[in-house]
């Protein structure tokens, strides 16, 4: 009787007691943290967009840790085929209308958009250099109108005043023209389609509110 009295069996009872149930408390956590990360993994399977598959690049979302996922680019022209990811970290509950989603692509230019709210959109055009790898894009929110053939954009200014034609591979202003100009001839609501683009004009087709299809061309020096 008295050994159990003694402080240092006491001591080590109390010690084994401890660790007893912390071993207990850390292998639940431990089980509640895995389903926790099976959840997440399912949460983060993400249906690819159609088309993600080019004749230039390929595209998909990568899971990154237990509860972020990144998108990851390839230019298949380059050999070998290195992954690169654009570093977005969403989060696995990001809804999918603010996730960068493929757009279009040639060999020069891949283009993603992400709806940024209602009526807004971003458009990323992410270039590529010599070795394959993405260059920093070239962000846009209002397009007119895009030449997916020359990677020439038809962009109006976030102040809504002034029309700019920009090569998104060298990231360069081509030109710019004062919207006040062409203010009675275009409402800028409306959608544009690019049908003509040469040194010094852009020729577009958009669709009237009156209806019926109207054309605008745009020139510069």
């Amino acid at each position: 009787m008295e050994i159990f009295l003694n402080p240092r069996w006491i001591y080590i009872g109390f010690i084994i007691i401890y660790v007893t149930a912390n071993y207990s408390c850390t292998s639940s956590r431990e089980e509640n943290l895995k389903n926790e990360i099976e959840d997440v993994l399912k949460t983060c399977v993400i249906e690819l967009p159609e088309g993600v598959e080019t004749d230039f690049f390929s595209m998909n979302y990568v899971l990154v840790d237990s509860a972020f996922f990144d998108i990851s680019i390839c230019h298949k022209i380059i050999e070998p085929c290195q992954k690169q990811l654009l570093g977005c970290k969403y989060q696995c509950e990001t809804k999918g209308k603010f996730i960068l989603q493929y757009d279009w692509s040639n060999e020069k230019v891949i283009s993603l958009t992400k709806s940024c709210g209602n009526f807004c959109v971003d458009n990323y055009y992410y270039s590529v250099d010599e070795n394959g790898q993405l260059r920093m894009p070239y962000i846009a929110q209002n397009i007119l109108a895009q030449d997916t053939v020359e990677n020439i954009i038809l962009e109006l200014t976030v102040s809504q005043d002034t029309i700019v034609v920009v090569d998104v591979v060298d990231k360069v202003i081509l030109a710019e023209t004062d919207l006040k100009d062409l203010i009675e001839v275009i409402d800028i609501s409306e959608s544009f389609n690019l049908i003509e683009l040469k040194k010094g004009t852009a020729v577009l087709n958009y669709e009237s509110k009156e209806g019926g299809i109207k054309q605008v061309k745009l020139n510069w020096k």
